[in-house]
């Protein structure tokens, strides 16, 4: 006689474990959606319901609401990087280049507040920060080839640019909440405006990112 359970191999266990990061992907997705919608403080059973599980399942994935707020951050900044990673791939011309990522982050950011809310409660996760890194490496890169270009002025860096979109993605009502398209664009062109050569002198800025981080996070009152 045959023992099933010995013959039983790992692609058994495979639906078992495809269901499971289904079911993950599904209510981080929900999350967002709700979160964008909500804010953070947004029950767990309309994210249960909005995802098409239980309850026992969202909490088997995120046992808290801050396990949950990490993965939907990290998914976020995840989309926002391969956005940001696609405008330096396909755009030519420095300054266009920097336009355009410019406009996409604040396009992004327009649809919901999830991501900013998201990463305030999570903030030195290690995963959020390192996502966080490799965004701004690519904003840095854009910036520095449009300075080099003479397309931007040559006293601000990527810090600058940061607080910047930041203070135009938390002062606008998103899309999601009645926000508006045009409100939007006006804003993203003043930013880029503001960062072109022949300006007042700036006094100095932040010293490091990391200098840069705390300041904005005692500013929302998360330091």
């Amino acid at each position: 006689m045959i023992d099933a359970a010995a013959t039983a191999g790992p692609e058994a266990d495979l639906p078992k474990r495809c269901d499971a990061v289904r079911n993950r992907e599904r209510v981080i997705a929900a999350a967002a959606t709700v979160f964008a919608r909500d804010g953070l403080d947004a029950p767990v059973p309309e994210i249960a319901r909005l995802a098409g599980v239980g309850k026992g399942t969202v909490y088997r994935n995120f046992p808290t609401k801050e396990h949950l707020a990490a993965a939907v951050a990290i998914s976020r900044l995840q989309q926002l990087e391969q956005r940001a990673a696609t405008v330096l791939a396909t755009v030519d011309g420095p300054a266009e280049r920097l336009r355009m990522l410019v406009l996409a982050v604040l396009e992004q950011l327009s649809h919901d507040r999830a991501v900013g809310e998201a990463v305030d409660v999570v903030a030195d996760h290690p995963e959020v920060l390192e996502v966080q890194r490799r965004v701004s490496a690519l904003l840095d890169d854009a910036l520095a080839g449009a300075i080099d270009a003479g397309a931007v002025r040559d006293d601000v860096d990527g810090g600058d640019v940061k607080v910047l979109l930041t203070a135009v993605a938390r002062a606008l009502p998103p899309l999601s909440d009645g926000g508006w398209p045009g409100l939007w664009e006006r804003y993203a062109l003043l930013v880029l405006d503001a960062l072109r050569p022949g300006g007042s002198p700036l006094p100095a800025g932040f010293a490091d990112p990391d200098e840069a981080r705390v300041a904005t996070r005692r500013a929302r009152g998360r330091g």
